[in-house]
């Protein structure tokens, strides 16, 4: 079995091998072939990244957006709120992707390589990472990233829930809640509490 040793939508650097056998790497267009099981090619190599195959490039698109949207030169915050909020929606339908290796079957359901998907904490970072540094002196985008992260948690297992959870603290780490208006802290420690890995789903607002 070959073992993919790259990541989907990596940027490969010339003359990379992305592809071992046994631990030995060796070019792909030894595999790349047709046969009788497999009558299309097996891996795409591009210029340019395509968001109908690539999770990661299409949640970056979109925080490109809200980071856009939050900029002093723009200051759209509808769109920001919009934006951030898809985000939740995107990740909250990754819950059936389990953290690991993924093997890749034949029509004769022989294994013909393996694959490292994406981890679940790696993948809420870097969807949230720019978002919270540019976006933290402003309620409103706090208020929608932690709805965002509500509608993950609605959906994901109770590790996952955990992950959550501990990733909000991250959120607000060195906002000075003292300062906060009262309206604004109320709605946020209502939120705060949707989060903990011990509630039931609530999915009213």
């Amino acid at each position: 079995m070959k073992r993919l040793k790259t990541m989907f939508s990596s940027i490969l650097k010339r003359g990379l091998a992305i592809l071992s056998n046994k631990g030995k790497p060796f070019s792909p267009y030894i595999v790349i072939k047709k046969s009788k099981k497999i009558s299309f090619p097996t891996y795409f190599l591009g210029r340019e990244r395509m968001g109908e195959y690539d999770l990661a490039y299409s949640l970056q698109k979109i925080v490109e957006v809200a980071l856009r949207a939050i900029s002093p030169g723009i200051n759209d915050p509808n769109t920001a709120r919009d934006s951030i909020k898809y985000l939740g929606l995107i990740l909250s339908e990754t819950h059936g992707i389990r953290d690991g290796i993924l093997t890749l079957r034949d029509d004769d359901h022989k294994p013909r390589v393996s694959v490292t998907v994406f981890t679940f904490n790696h993948i809420l970072y870097n969807t949230y990472y720019q978002i919270v540094h540019y976006g933290k002196g402003d309620i409103s985008v706090i208020l929608s990233i932690m709805d965002s992260l509500i509608m993950i948690h609605q959906e994901v297992d109770m590790e996952r829930k955990q992950i959550v959870y501990d990733f909000h603290q991250y959120v607000l780490h060195g906002m000075d809640m003292d300062q906060m208006q009262e309206w604004d802290l109320y709605y946020l420690n209502e939120r705060i509490e949707r989060l903990k890995p011990y509630q039931t789903e609530n999915r009213g607002d």
